[in-house]
């Protein structure tokens, strides 16, 4: 099980953490802040908090699977995230999964490069609901196979945005 989310009560998290497990990684926190809460052991691949406009990642595995933990910057433009999320990519079709605050509102902007890029490559997108407060659809789970259960969001009060819960 994996939890994304940004800006959480911690008290409030340390109560998902006890019931989802103890296995936590979470990107740099220079601009935004990604976390990811496992049953099971991860185990860290590559992180890279770029300046000012840019993109954050933290990559690891857990169970076979890639996962890259992905916050852009509201202003960094969308042929840089394109760039790093090509970097990313695996060589080969293993399982891998791009989840985080891509500030790509695909409510607006479905038909955007990123998604283009994404379906291109394999990828599905399985958030279909909104993930911030304002309705926008900015947080995403793209993988390259079908997850164990679409993803779900917690209920915050201390967040403007909706924690993303899903199970691969």
């Amino acid at each position: 099980t994996s939890l994304q989310g940004t800006y959480v009560n911690y008290h409030k998290l340390r109560l998902v953490i006890d019931k989802l497990g103890s296995n936590i990684i979470e990107t740099p926190y220079v601009h935004g802040g990604l976390l990811v809460i496992s049953k099971t052991p991860m185990f860290l691949i590559d992180t890279s908090a770029q300046g000012c406009n840019e993109v954050e990642f933290v990559s690891f595995k857990r169970q076979g699977i890639t996962f890259h933990l992905i916050y852009k910057h509201p202003k960094t433009a969308m042929s840089t995230l394109v760039q790093v999320l090509q970097d990313l990519l695996p060589d080969d079709n293993r399982p891998t999964v791009f989840v985080g605050d891509f500030n790509v509102n695909l409510r607006t902007h479905a038909k955007s490069a990123l998604s283009k890029l994404m379906i291109t490559l394999g990828f599905g997108q399985f958030v279909s609901f909104p993930t911030h407060r304002s309705g926008s659809r900015i947080d995403h789970v793209w993988a390259n196979f079908r997850l164990s259960t679409p993803p779900s969001h917690l209920e915050t009060y201390d967040s403007d945005y909706f924690p993303l819960i899903f199970q691969t």
